[in-house]
C-alpha cells in the first residue's frame, strides 16, 4: 500500500500514546509519518482497555472505564484512509473476561472485539482497518486472580474475531522481536517491561511500517 499522503488513525492505548517516551516525536506513529509522509492520528490513551468495565469489577475506575476504545471510536474524526488498532493488554492485566468467540457482550473481549471492528467497519466505510495484537510483556503468563487469562489467549481472539470482518492482522506478539524477559533487553528497551522508551520506538516503527507498506489497498483505491 502506497502510504505517502494517507491519513492513517491509530487507536490503542499507553503504547500508541508513547508513555515511556522521553520526545513525542519518538512514538512510532510519527516515526511512520515522517518515514512515510502520512499524517498521524494519534488516538492513544493509556491505561484503556478495548472492552467497556463493568461498574463494580475488582479494579473499576469510572474515568478510564468511559475512554474505552469501544466508547473512543465514535468520537474519530472520519475519512481516514487507514485505521490501525493496537490494544488489548490493559483488557488482560484488568481481567476483562474473554467470553466465547462469537460474543457481543461489549463487557467480555470477544464481544468488545466484535462490536469495535462493527463500529469502525461502519465509521471508515472506505478505509483499510488493520489490527495488530499486544506487544510481548514480561507479565503475559502471569496467572494471578488479576488477570483474565494469559495473554496468547487475548491475542487470540483479535486474530479470531478480525479475520471475521477481513481485517489484516499484524501478530506483535509473535513477531515484534521485543523481549522483555531477557534482562538486557528490558534494561535496554523496555524497562518497566511493557512500556517501549525512545529506542523501542524505533523498533515498533520497522515492524509496523514493512506491515502498513504491505497492506492492500482499499478496493476503491484500485480502480
Amino acid at each position: 500500500m502506497e502510504l505517502a499522503g494517507k491519513r492513517v488513525a491509530f487507536l490503542g492505548d499507553s503504547i500508541t500514546a508513547g508513555y515511556a517516551c522521553v520526545r513525542t516525536e519518538n512514538r512510532f506513529t510519527d516515526r511512520l509519518a515522517r518515514r512515510f509522509s502520512l499524517a498521524a492520528e494519534n488516538y492513544g490513551v493509556s491505561g484503556t482497555c478495548i472492552a467497556r468495565e463493568r461498574p463494580g469489577s475488582p479494579f473499576y475506575k469510572k474515568e478510564r472505564a468511559e475512554a474505552s476504545f469501544l466508547d473512543r471510536a465514535g468520537s474519530m474524526a472520519p475519512g481516514a484512509d487507514l485505521v490501525f488498532v493496537l490494544g488489548g493488554v490493559n483488557d488482560c492485566s484488568l481481567g476483562i473476561p474473554l467470553d466465547a468467540y462469537g460474543g457481543t457482550d461489549p463487557y467480555t473481549f470477544y464481544g468488545a472485539l466484535r462490536t469495535l471492528y462493527a463500529s469502525l467497519r461502519a465509521r471508515f466505510p472506505a478505509a483499510v482497518i488493520a489490527v495488530a495484537t499486544p506487544i510481548p510483556w514480561v507479565d503475559q503468563d502471569d496467572p494471578t486472580p488479576s488477570h483474565g487469562a494469559p495473554l496468547q489467549r487475548y491475542a487470540a481472539a483479535e486474530r479470531e474475531t478480525a479475520d471475521d470482518f477481513g481485517f489484516p492482522v499484524l501478530d506483535l506478539l509473535e513477531v515484534s522481536g521485543l523481549r522483555p524477559c531477557d534482562p538486557a533487553f528490558r534494561a535496554a528497551c523496555m524497562p518497566d517491561g511493557i512500556h517501549p522508551n525512545d529506542d523501542c520506538h524505533g523498533l515498533l516503527t520497522d515492524v509496523i511500517g514493512a506491515f502498513l507498506q504491505g497492506l492492500a489497498p482499499a478496493a476503491a483505491e484500485q480502480y
